[in-house]
């Protein structure tokens, strides 16, 4: 086992500061990641994954879901868990109290490699995951979400994108689907772990008792031509218009990825946000705002979106539009001073929510599993917690240029 990558301490800010750190431990192909702090000792977290070709393919989440789901023994410890579809993995999140949580994590890998055999229970897990994807098939911003990623990438990186993934493939697939899904996890897929408040020596023990696999690569998928798109797409089973304002950024550009967080943040992240008060409170046009940065597949990029469903009146959504794409335009010409605050603003959210075992390991394992490194990371905190790069408004000018807007409308007329 090599020497653990020197610890990620963001506990000295000048600021409020993260107060958790981050070492990872590589162990042939299996590793952890570890993220501790003292908040986190009474609630601890851990997150499974499996780099896979497709996680696409419905049949890993549903193998998963039917394997863990006929464990008495999680119930038993106390612990919460969950599956889901990253672009590139496949993850099974757990949470327990701190000192159940490797019991907890043992059941997880014991309840996986032991073929399930209930079919009662495998009929339960694919009707759950069946209903969740025709729900997302329907949802605007999930519609929004796979729109921008297809734009930009290969329409394969979304569950529903895929015919793997749709709820009338799964309504196909059989148990014997299933039991292959689990057989390739185990002898095919290195096993890695994330954890929130675990500690270095189980976390090598644990490393040394995994079995020996032939690790499988993500395809590569291919990169294609940058453009700066705009559509309006006409969705009518949509119940209100949706804007989307989405620009790509690259994991390992650490300036960049924090310049996206917090303009994201800035425009529609938190109620004092530009856009919340401009659009909600002052023309009571918008209703619903949401920033996000979402991974766009593994090992290159990320998305930076922001989200704005409009009011009743699908008509005010070109209005907004118009608004929204002038605001893009000019958010490099914007004082720093103003951007400073939209940086302490989210420093001071993100602080309060990695404070929370489970809330820092759902906000962080997407960027981890895609391959983000510790040292990019280590250079974002700073950024967020400490302060903006010298040429700040360069990177507002790169994110200004690639953002990419789409419009949802139930309107047959696009304006």
């Amino acid at each position: 086992m090599r020497d653990p990558v020197r610890p990620v301490n963001t506990r000295d800010t000048e600021e409020s500061g993260t107060p958790f750190t981050m070492t990872p431990i590589d162990f042939g192909p299996h590793t952890v990641h570890l993220l501790d702090a003292p908040e986190h000792r009474r609630i601890a977290a851990a997150r499974l994954f499996w780099r896979v070709d497709n996680p696409s393919d419905a049949r890993y989440a549903i193998a998963l879901d039917w394997a863990l789901g006929r464990s008495r023994r999680l119930d038993s410890l106390g612990a919460q868990w969950s599956v889901e579809s990253h672009l590139g993995s496949i993850a099974v999140a757990v949470a327990a109290p701190s000192e159940l949580i490797w019991d907890a994590v043992d059941e997880c890998r014991r309840a996986i490699v032991e073929p399930p055999l209930e079919r009662s229970l495998f009929d339960r897990a694919r009707s759950i995951r069946r209903a969740g994807a025709a729900r997302s098939e329907r949802r605007p911003v999930d519609a929004a979400r796979r729109h921008v990623r297809a734009m930009h990438f290969h329409p394969e990186s979304n569950v529903i994108d895929h015919p793997d993934g749709s709820a009338r493939a799964i309504e196909n697939l059989t148990a014997d689907d299933a039991r292959q899904a689990i057989a390739a996890l185990e002898t095919r897929h290195a096993w890695n772990l994330i954890g929130v408040g675990l500690t270095h020596g189980e976390s090598e023990d644990w490393l040394c008792s995994l079995p020996s696999v032939k690790q499988s690569e993500p395809s590569s998928v291919a990169r294609p031509d940058r453009a700066k798109p705009r559509s309006t797409l006409h969705e009518p089973r949509c119940t209100q218009d949706l804007l989307a304002v989405a620009a790509v950024v690259h994991l390992e550009d650490a300036e960049r990825f924090a310049v996206a967080h917090i303009v994201c943040h800035g425009l529609a992240g938190w109620s004092g946000a530009a856009w919340h008060r401009h659009f909600r409170e002052e023309l009571g046009a918008a209703y619903e705002m949401e920033s996000e940065v979402i991974c766009a597949r593994h090992g290159s990029e990320a998305i930076a979106m922001t989200r704005i469903v409009t009011s009743v009146d699908p008509r005010r959504s070109a209005e907004i539009a118009r608004i929204a794409e002038s605001d893009i335009a000019r958010i490099a010409h914007l004082p720093r001073e103003q951007w400073e605050i939209h940086r302490k603003q989210f420093a001071r959210s993100l602080d309060t929510q990695v404070r929370d075992a489970e809330k820092l390991l759902s906000w962080i394992s997407p960027f981890i599993q895609a391959g983000m490194s510790a040292a990019s990371f280590e250079r974002f905190l700073g950024i967020v917690f400490q302060s903006f790069p010298g040429a700040i408004h360069s990177h507002l000018e790169a994110f200004a240029r690639q953002a990419s807007m789409i419009r949802m409308t139930s309107m047959e007329d696009s304006q």
